[in-house]
């Protein structure tokens, strides 16, 4: 696969959680992987339990519109693509981002706060339906 650059994430990030309203993660590997990526960055290198690590993804989500994935199957998915490992126990989540899947993403996306992204997406299309809906006065 061929590095994600800042330009096709940016676009991604505010297609997949703000335009396209999804229950299920996306089924295409680059749009399922742009939107773990941005999960991921709520959290810091280091480890979490499992509360620490639903709480987290819960707290990213509820700031999105249509994005009505559950957060379980997030937390697995993050660990299947290598963004989270997890104990043999499942106590426990690890996140090291010198692991390989990180390499795929181009390094100024680390520049990108998905969480701000999705938020001006979302005031603009707030102000977009404002501007182009009749006032019913």
């Amino acid at each position: 696969m061929e590095k994600i650059n800042r330009n096709d994430y940016e676009k991604k990030v505010i297609n997949l959680f703000v335009r396209s309203p999804a229950y299920e993660l996306p089924s295409k590997r680059k749009d399922r992987l742009i939107v773990l990526h941005a999960l991921s960055r709520v959290f810091k290198e280091g480890t979490y339990s499992e509360k620490e690590v639903n709480e987290l993804i819960k707290g990213f989500l509820a700031q999105v519109i249509g994005f009505k994935v559950d957060h379980v199957k997030i937390r697995r998915a993050l660990v299947d693509e290598g963004f989270l490992e997890r104990t043999k126990d499942g106590a426990r989540y690890t996140v090291d981002k010198s692991k390989e899947i990180y390499s795929i993403f181009e390094d100024d996306i680390n520049d990108v706060n998905p969480k701000d992204l999705i938020r001006n997406a979302i005031e603009d299309v707030k102000t977009r339906r404002k501007k182009y809906t009749p006032d019913a006065s």
